[in-house]
């Protein structure tokens, strides 16, 4: 079976047919062409695809409080019931993260999107599988109730006219047992092939406890990463006014942007929702004792699980809680005092010894000390930038890769491709000598600068891992819709 790995689709509310319009917080405007890259797919009937949806096939951040409400209003008149209230707050920035508050939202996604998912449910039919991994901006799949929805709502688009009432239902039933979901990663064996989202090394987007990703014991809500509140509670709104607000990456380029367009909207946007942000922020990643506790014991025992559901023995569980803890701790407004202590306490230290060094300078080599200080400031920039890269930006990515090989290695298990998602930028990489790194991109529409002119603004990237000529090859392609066909993905040698 060859496996085709794609991410980061980022469905939202899609399309809304009465009106005939977009959600302006949607980012995904690809059915049809996902339609045709299935059928594609599936035209070569052996061997049978498993298609791995490596993170964000979905965005619930970004179903937004306007829609919910809407819904929520319908279904209220027309005496539907209803297990949920909807709070002020969700009114204005979207429903939260609760299990059955999340079913609605995916029944939002997919009533915009019923190409996506009608497609889904043809590519299964032919007996193809569907293997889906969690990722930061669809973590509330950690439900059972949204995994087994999505299945309902994908088994039963099948249809088949010449078949009998029980037959079809037998044929939705093996379509539901041929999606799977998995909390982290997938490891396929035959190819060697160890693919997750890559969130847990962004400490923006890692979570703390990511296999129990609870705000506390049996709570009812999930605790977001400081990058899923920015979404929700500034960088949503951002988009009502402009919908491409996070397409545009890095998200720095966006924001200079915006204030280079309309300087008064950007600072109406920001005054406005800020207060809402910092206090979110402030309260982010606070957890009693208890509750760690509790949480590190879950999160170990859904650790202990993943043997069984990747068949792995418990001496490789050893490798995979290793690789688990290379994680990036998620980044907490204690982390941000910490910072800005250590910063103000180096300010403090050096701006004396720096004035009195201009001062002696000045004075030896006859210098305006005025002249020494402004051509200095010149210097601010560059200096702030270097800096930003040394302590903010450093590359771990090398590291984490050549540990999880290694840490797989020593308990026996091969690893000749490694696929991560979550970034948004198509990549390769040399690993070991036997081992590729790929980076799947997006599906969504992203502009880049560097890359525009030779370069589409949407890209449709897969990585394809297939056997030929008896050895394993992994490929980084693109979907060309016009040709109807996949074809090589262009990419720059990196920086020197």
């Amino acid at each position: 079976m060859e496996l085709i790995v794609i991410s980061d689709l980022h469905l939202s509310v899609g399309y809304n047919d009465q009106t005939g319009r977009y959600s302006r917080n949607e980012d995904f405007f690809f059915d049809e062409e996902f339609k045709r890259f299935l059928e594609y797919l599936q035209r070569a009937k052996s061997p049978k695809k498993h298609l791995i949806i490596a993170g964000d096939l979905f965005d619930f951040l970004q179903v937004d409080g306007c829609k919910a409400l809407e819904l929520y209003e319908k279904y209220k008149k027309g005496g539907a019931p209803i297990k949920f209230e909807i709070t002020p707050k969700e009114r204005k920035f979207g429903l939260g993260t609760e299990e059955d508050k999340t079913v609605w939202k995916l029944g939002v996604i997919s009533d915009g999107h019923p190409v996506f998912f009608q497609a889904l449910a043809n590519f299964l039919s032919e007996g193809n599988c569907l293997s889906i991994i969690t990722g930061n901006h669809d973590i509330e799949l950690y439900w059972p109730q949204v995994q087994e929805a999505l299945r309902d709502r994908i088994a039963n688009l099948f249809e088949n006219t010449s078949m009998t009432k029980q037959q079809q239902q037998q044929k939705k039933e093996s379509i539901k047992a041929l999606i799977d979901f998995y909390p982290w990663f997938y490891y396929d064996k035959s190819h060697k092939a160890y693919i997750e989202h890559g969130n847990q090394y962004d400490p923006l987007n890692s979570f703390q406890y990511f296999l129990c990703p609870l705000v506390g014991p049996e709570s009812d809500k999930l605790l977001l990463p400081i990058g899923s509140f920015f979404v929700r509670y500034f960088f949503n709104k951002l988009e009502a006014s402009d919908p491409f607000a996070d397409n545009i990456k890095p998200p720095t380029k966006y924001m200079l942007w915006a204030w280079k367009e309309d300087k008064l909207q950007f600072l109406k946007t920001v005054l406005r929702y800020l207060p809402t942000m910092w206090g979110v922020y402030k309260k982010g990643g606070k957890l009693s004792g208890d509750d760690k506790k509790y949480l590190e014991k879950q999160n170990k025992e859904e650790l202990g699980k993943l043997p069984d559901k990747l068949e792995l023995d418990q001496k490789q569980l050893e490798g995979v809680n290793n690789i688990y803890f290379l994680m990036t701790p998620p980044f907490t407004s204690k982390k941000l005092r910490i910072i800005l202590h250590f910063a103000g306490t180096i300010s403090f230290i050096l701006t004396p010894i720096v004035f009195i060094v201009l001062f002696v300078l000045s004075r030896l080599f006859n210098f305006s000390f005025w002249m020494v200080l402004s051509s200095l400031g010149l210097l601010i920039v560059p200096i702030a930038k270097w800096a930003y890269s040394k302590f903010f930006k450093k590359d771990r990515l090398k590291k984490v890769l050549q540990e999880i090989k290694e840490h797989l290695k020593n308990v026996g298990i091969d690893v000749q491709t490694i696929v991560f998602g979550h970034t948004h930028d198509p990549d390769i990489r040399i690993v070991a000598s036997d081992c590729k790194y790929f980076n799947t991109g997006t599906w969504t529409t992203v502009f880049s600068e560097e890359e525009r002119i030779i370069r589409e603004a949407k890209q449709f990237a897969f990585v394809w891992i297939k056997e030929e000529e008896g050895k394993t090859q992994a490929t980084l392609n693109r979907w060309n819709d016009s040709l109807k066909q996949p074809e090589k993905l262009i990419l720059f040698e990196p920086k020197s």
